[in-house]
């Protein structure tokens, strides 16, 4: 309100613009359309020489999107699928339930592919919610570290779901 004032061609081009972006842009998190409209709205004010409105609108914004994103990569998961091959799954199972537990990640198992005389390895899939802080490498090494005797290959694989990370 006060950016447009008493100017009805600006408050026209104000909504044009916010349907605009609103109707014709993806959006997938709120967060997103919060900082476009808080982006428009610093575009108009410094278009209409109300720098003190701008500088005003920033800074809060600086510090409410600081607010919510400091922690962000710690409450957002990614759904992945981990395959470690094995000599002794019974063995890699427990290993890998300790990993889980001491990391706090959720994990579900898959696929048990037992050891036989045909096929000396087996495999254990598991199905797991990884925090974006926690990549796939680091776990990788930690489960190479804790079993190295007995583990054979690790292979991960994303989800083909269109919402793979979910907070």
């Amino acid at each position: 309100m006060l950016i447009v004032g008493d100017n009805t061609a600006r408050a026209f081009a104000i909504f044009a613009a916010v349907s605009l972006v609103r109707f014709r842009t993806n959006i997938r998190d709120p967060k997103e359309i919060t900082v476009l409209l808080i982006s428009l709205a610093l575009g108009l004010a410094a278009g209409v020489g109300r720098w003190d409105l701008g500088i005003a609108l920033c800074l809060f914004a600086l510090a409410l999107l600081w607010l919510l994103e400091f922690r962000e990569s710690e409450q957002n998961y990614r759904s992945m699928e981990l395959t470690v091959k094995t000599r002794n799954p019974d063995r890699t199972q427990e290993v890998l339930k300790r990993i889980f537990e001491k990391s706090k990640i959720d994990a579900e198992v898959r696929e048990l592919v037992p050891v036989d005389a045909d096929n000396p390895i087996g495999s254990i899939t598991y199905y797991l919610s990884l925090r974006l802080n926690l990549t796939t490498d680091q776990l990788s090494d930690r489960i190479l570290a804790a079993d190295p005797t007995n583990t054979e290959g690790i292979q991960w694989s994303k989800s083909k779901n269109a919402a793979d990370i979910y907070q």
